[in-house]
């Protein structure tokens, strides 16, 4: 499978998320899976976490800094212009 094709499975396992799920961060294991009253919970680092994981590509449920430690990932430097 190509980068763009890991990203693109990544991409759609994100969509779920998007106007579904809460923000929070003490519920945030429950991105996927309902919690009790039967919503989504996430913050933004887990939401990019389990969207990895649920796309097959699992790096672990970091936290913010957990990401930017883990010898799994890598900076990449980008430039944005016009807001992309």
């Amino acid at each position: 499978m190509t980068a763009t094709e890991k990203r693109a499975a990544v991409i759609r396992k994100y969509e779920v998320l998007l106007g579904r799920n809460k923000y929070s961060q003490p519920k945030r294991d429950y991105c996927y899976k309902k919690y009790s009253d039967g919503k989504y919970y996430s913050d933004c680092s887990s939401s990019v976490s389990y969207a990895y994981k649920e796309a097959g590509y699992s790096f672990g449920i970091l936290n913010t800094v957990g990401m930017y430690q883990s010898a799994k990932l890598v900076d990449v430097p980008v430039v944005i212009k016009s807001g992309q």
